[in-house]
């Protein structure tokens, strides 16, 4: 719809090159419904802990650069998987894993100093993100999907 409309009148979300996650409207007497809630829920707490690390110091494409490793390509790889078909259960698992990562890579370096987010946000991301995946993929991963399953 936004195509059709004049560039003043067009609804602003956030970019596609952001490192938030934009949330979908839920129409009346959606089959789905429960499901968009429980995605928009994810992607609130994502962008929650996007948000902190952003005010926290991480430079912006440094959190690009985190969503693009964490959601963006394994969420492409799974849709290639299935045939070109998404499967909603494995991105809520995809967003559950990133948020987890996020969240860990963030503690972590609450207890460091601005140069330390500098460092672990620039050249040295990629191997950050590495080492926080194996942390977070213990016991708070584990959480996150027990708690997501109870629902």
């Amino acid at each position: 719809m936004n195509r059709q409309l004049s560039e003043p009148n067009q609804m602003q979300v956030f970019p596609k090159n952001s490192p938030f996650l934009p949330t979908r409207k839920i129409g009346k007497n959606n089959p789905k419904a429960e499901f968009i809630e429980e995605t928009n829920r994810l992607k609130d707490e994502w962008n929650k802990k996007i948000w902190t690390a952003y005010r926290n110091g991480a430079p912006k494409e440094g959190l690009i650069t985190v969503k693009r490793e964490l959601i963006s390509k394994p969420a492409t790889e799974s849709i290639r998987e299935a045939g070109g078909k998404g499967d909603p259960g494995k991105y809520n698992s995809i967003l559950v894993r990133a948020i987890a990562i996020v969240a860990e890579m963030c503690r972590l370096l609450s207890k460091q100093g601005r140069e330390t987010w500098a460092e672990a946000w620039g050249d040295a991301l990629i191997k950050f993100i590495d080492y926080c995946k194996e942390r977070a993929s213990g016991s708070t991963l584990v959480r996150c999907k027990n708690r997501q399953m109870e629902r």
